[in-house]
């Protein structure tokens, strides 16, 4: 599971995939999508944690700069 991989690390759950895109984990009531929240392979997972850690930084670098540029203002 790469949803949470901005915050930590990605996670092994086990659980069965569902015909309609969806998996359940093992003992959850709550459904991950498939290719969104989770992977079927450590490989995907990681591959969209790359990308998602780096439209984060991307987003924290524009949050830096508008607030360099209030300071520079004054």
């Amino acid at each position: 599971m790469s949803k949470f991989a901005t915050q930590g690390a990605i996670y092994r759950i086990n659980g069965e995939p569902r015909d309609d895109g969806w998996f359940t984990p093992e003992g959850e009531t709550q459904a991950l999508r498939i290719g969104r929240d989770c992977f079927l392979s450590r490989e995907e997972a990681a591959l969209d944690a790359d990308s998602r850690r780096k439209v984060k930084v991307m987003s924290l670098r524009n949050i830096v700069e508008r607030i360099e540029t209030l300071i520079a203002s004054d």
